[in-house]
């Protein structure tokens, strides 16, 4: 069995070097198209197990509408009282997660103090017992009773400290934003979450929390919370019982429902905002799967082949008494060999495209363990060869098949199965009907980018928007400059205007319908009603800055901080010409009354979704707790004349702390990442594929003039 195992090995070998450029060309094609695949599946195979890691993730669930499936954020005593009242339900864990998690952690090393940002989870004290997460170090029962009880990760602690013998040790969260700086000691130190979880890359926990602002702030009082249902419960009657008690407290939910329901934690993997949702993996897996049947095509239209070349040596093995499952044998470790190399050629190839691939776009790629994706991208990868392998055999066991209908001294003779021209041409025609495709769009996404960019900038140039700067002065550190700051700009000569504004310079807020009335439009009381709008406070001198025209009436004056205007959609949405009317806004507790002045051109928001929506442009009140200060530099000014402004904001706060300072062009460039990245890859991925066509056509010419030789 050994002797005919070498000897099949020793045939294929040779096999191979006799075609050694076509082979060449048909294992490094497959192995490149394998590895593209391999890529662009990954974020796909992520969002599809995902939460799947979880320890006994089969029995959780979690609260939400009946119709839907997103997640349902509910404070912590409505979540015992769920657990008080129905005794199903046998266990919960709630935590709490958000930018108000986000630390900047700043630690004193032996080189001198250093920081990093981390993400920590907010969380009860059932939480470690519900899910069995590891504690490698430190007391559980102690730790459940300590107030902002600090777990890290094995892999945070490491990122800090350097080692995971970290109990005891400080850190020192700086946060400029709110103008408070906390230090936490280390109280344990558990094991890494789990991959492919919501809790992934988080840095670890911190336990019975007692910052009040956390607890009472509007908006971040809700916890996600999570349920274990005991053994042999009726999920259906359960939801029966979990509709009508909500029914009977709406004042629990915020009256913006009437069922809820409990689902299973594992059927639905979309209720969180993890990036760009299935659509955007679907398309990527679709691309993926294109370059590799590109590849596939090549490398069997070089097998097939190969092996009909070889009549006349099927015929002479036959005569010799070879058995037609020993012929199959000698075929399938040719195949066999060319998988190995393609499968070593792929690791390469997905260590190259990884680098080669920008941030912006691995981003839409890679999946959230970070730490180990070459090992599992590798294990992906030996799961799709040995899938390639089997569909190679399965051909090559179907030509074997029809060789076995001709006679020996056919074969002899170079009288058996020939070439089938419609066969290769096919394979030839959808090469390039892909190459076609993933050229064609990726030239259509360039062209939709620029022609979004366009719009966005209006009757702005590139070079006027890459002359307007953004200067974000919101937080407690940076409100008290916001008068100096202006002072700054304006005596700055190299500065030719400026703007102020509570929202974004393109893109308004939501003024909820409740919020806000006006004589002849009848609202609603609904949050979701139809009569929505956009509001953003901006300075008088708006129009100019961003060059857009006034259609009726004029924009308000700089003295007149009850006057506003609205824009063209705001008279076709609701059928009325609101010039000279009173339109009453709601803010908080305070009720702000303005008059219509005037009615400006539609500009198309920059936001989420840019959807043209009625919008009403009010004056910037001094004291906002939102600013965005745009500066305008003067044509041929170098970005260099910022830096005063730069180092006034930068005094304030922590070296650490990000300054948000971005162009106009940067922002509006920042909203087509996504067509940019798919346009990219689409390019990159066209290449390869044209490549691939192109070499996979000259390796079967050359066996068509390897068949043909004696003919020639």
């Amino acid at each position: 069995m050994k002797s005919m195992f070498l000897h099949d090995l020793k045939v294929a070998y040779r096999s191979l070097l006799k075609y050694k450029l076509q082979t060449v060309i048909s294992v490094v094609g497959l192995a490149v198209g394998l590895s593209v695949f391999v890529v662009c599946n990954v974020k796909l195979r992520d969002h599809l197990m995902w939460n799947r890691e979880l320890p006994q993730g089969e029995g959780m669930y979690f609260l939400a509408p009946k119709v839907c499936y997103n997640h349902l954020f509910i404070n912590q005593s409505v979540v015992r009282e769920i657990k008080d009242k129905f005794p199903e339900v046998e266990k919960f864990a709630s935590f709490l997660l958000g930018d108000f998690s986000r630390k900047m952690c700043a630690v004193e090393t032996e080189t001198g103090k250093g920081w990093r940002q981390e993400d920590l989870l907010y969380v009860d004290t059932l939480f470690m017992d519900f899910f069995d997460f590891n504690l490698l170090q430190g007391n559980l029962d102690i730790i459940k009773q300590q107030p902002d009880a600090l777990i890290l990760t094995e892999s945070a602690a490491i990122r800090l400290f350097g080692t995971i013998d970290v109990v005891g040790k400080t850190f020192m969260d700086i946060d400029d934003f709110s103008s408070v700086e906390k230090e936490y000691t280390v109280v344990g130190v558990m094991a890494d979450f789990p991959s492919q979880t919501y809790f992934t890359e988080n840095a670890g926990l911190i336990l019975n929390t007692v910052d009040n602002q956390l607890l009472n702030v509007q908006g971040v009082d809700t916890w996600d919370s999570y349920f274990r249902i005991r053994e042999n419960v009726s999920i259906e009657d359960l939801n029966k019982k979990i509709g009508d008690y909500a029914k009977t407290r709406p004042d629990l939910f915020k009256d913006k429902l009437t069922s809820i329901n409990f689902h299973p934690l594992l059927e639905r993997s979309e209720y969180y905002s993890r990036g760009p949702g299935l659509t955007f993996p679907l398309i990527m897996s679709g691309i993926g799967l294109l370059v590799l049947l590109t590849a596939i095509f090549n490398y069997v239209m070089f097998m097939s082949g190969r092996i009909l070349n070889r009549q006349k040596e099927y015929g002479i093995r036959q005569i010799s008494g070879a058995s037609s499952s020993s012929i199959f044998r000698m075929f399938a470790t040719e195949i066999s060999l060319s998988i190995c190399m393609v499968v070593l050629i792929s690791l390469m190839s997905v260590e190259l495209l990884t680098r080669v691939l920008t941030e912006d776009v691995s981003y839409y790629i890679y999946f959230d363990d970070k730490q180990n994706w070459l090992l599992i991208l590798g294990g992906y990868l030996l799961e799709y060869a040995l899938l390639v392998w089997g569909v190679m055999l399965g051909i090559c066991w179907f030509i074997l098949r029809r060789f076995r209908v001709q006679t020996t001294l056919q074969h002899i003779q170079g009288g058996g199965i020939r070439h089938k021209n419609r066969s290769s041409n096919l394979l030839l025609g959808l090469q390039l009907t892909i190459c076609i495709l993933l050229s064609g769009g990726s030239l259509f996404l360039y062209a939709q980018q620029d022609f979004l960019m366009e719009k966005f900038r209006g009757k702005l140039s590139i070079e006027e928007c890459k002359r307007i700067y953004d200067f974000s002065l919101n937080g407690d550190k940076l409100e008290p400059i916001r008068a100096d700051f202006q002072n700054m700009a304006n005596s700055n000569p190299h500065i030719e205007s400026v703007c102020r504004s509570g929202t974004s310079l393109l893109y308004p807020w939501t003024l909820y319908s409740k919020r806000w009335k006006m004589e002849g439009v009848n609202n609603g009381v609904d949050k979701n009603s139809a009569n929505d709008i956009g509001f953003t406070y901006v300075d008088a001198n708006y129009p100019e800055f961003i060059d857009v025209q006034m259609e009726e009436g004029r924009f308000y004056r700089t003295d007149e901080p009850n006057c506003a205007v609205v824009n063209r959609e705001f008279t076709r949405f609701f059928g009325i010409n609101p010039l000279g009317k009173d339109i009453t806004t709601h803010y908080r507790d305070d009720a702000y009354t303005y008059r219509i002045v005037g009615i400006i051109e539609d500009v198309i928001p920059l936001g989420q979704d840019e959807v043209l929506k009625p919008t009403i442009y009010m004056p910037y009140p001094d004291g906002y707790m939102n600013l965005s200060y745009y500066v305008k530099l003067l044509p041929g000014a170098k970005p260099e004349v910022l830096e005063p402004l730069k180092a006034k904001m930068q005094e304030q706060v922590h070296i650490s702390t990000k300054l948000w300072i971005t162009t106009l062009d940067e922002d509006i460039a920042g909203r087509t990442d996504d067509i940019r990245s798919i346009s990219f890859m689409l390019l990159l991925f066209a290449s390869i594929c044209i490549i691939i066509c192109l070499l996979g056509i000259y390796s079967s010419m050359m066996l068509a003039v390897e068949k043909r030789g004696r003919e020639m």
